[in-house]
């Protein structure tokens, strides 16, 4: 398990790799308009995580800004 992705160790690079791409494989299924969307990785309390996991995120229901927030 890779419990925060700043722990993900140089293993963890085809598991991190098939994550990316079952998020956008997701995303399309979902339909989300154009293929826009945004894929969030949360890393530690001040980086939004609220669980002591890796999980990615992603949305597209409204125009996403930058910074995020």
């Amino acid at each position: 398990p890779i419990s925060r992705i700043a722990l993900a160790q140089a293993d963890d690079q085809q598991l991190l790799g098939h994550l990316l791409l079952k998020t956008s494989d997701i995303a399309r299924q979902q339909e989300y308009a154009n293929d826009d969307f945004r894929i969030a990785i949360n890393n530690g309390p001040h980086g939004g995580e609220a669980v002591l996991t890796s999980i990615f995120t992603s949305s597209s229901d409204r125009q996403l800004t930058w910074p995020p927030g």
